[in-house]
């Protein structure tokens, strides 16, 4: 018995969402002038951060939240650990 329509529009998202994770890098920076998001992409830049980053770190949605002077240090340093900064 073929699936469902809806059951099939489902799996055809999960795969494309797999497939979206898996050429994405582990982070993305968006510059935004006084501050940086670092925005985790992956379960591995999530570990990362819970890891890496002090409690007290300010977090805006998903991103974590990076003053411009720290922010070649840390990319340097998830570099480092081998993720993909971007």
């Amino acid at each position: 018995m073929a699936p469902q329509w809806g059951q099939r529009c489902e799996a055809e998202r999960q795969i494309r969402q797999k497939e979206t994770l898996m050429n994405s890098p582990d982070f993305s920076i968006e510059n935004h002038g006084s501050i940086l998001l670092f925005r985790m992409n992956t379960p591995a830049s999530v570990r990362w951060v819970t890891e890496n980053v002090q409690q007290d770190a300010q977090f805006f949605g998903d991103a974590l939240v990076v003053e411009p002077r720290y922010a070649r240090d840390l990319a340097a340093g998830i570099a480092t650990d081998g993720l993909e900064v971007s």
